[in-house]
């Protein structure tokens, strides 16, 4: 039996969730491309894909890989890149 939880919760929990990261519009601010990326973050090519496309939520220590690559933080990382 699958149980899903009250929209109550859902709500809550989606409050204190981070902003998204902004990697594709990152990335394309640093001209890359996905295998770059992941090259130079140590992933793979399909992981920057998935979490570009919302498919997956990344693990903190991905996050700050994919920051370090791109040189910013993590926090810089989930706000859009300059005009």
């Amino acid at each position: 039996m699958t149980r899903t939880a009250p929209e109550s919760i859902v709500r809550l929990v989606q409050q204190y969730e981070p902003p998204p990261l902004r990697l594709r519009a990152w990335r394309d601010y640093r001209v890359m491309t996905q295998q770059e990326l992941a090259d130079r973050a140590g992933v793979s090519r399909r992981t920057v894909a998935a979490i570009e496309s919302g498919k997956v939520r990344p693990h903190p220590s991905t996050v700050r890989a994919l920051a370090a690559a791109l040189q910013l933080t993590p926090e810089q990382l989930r706000q859009p890149p300059p005009d």
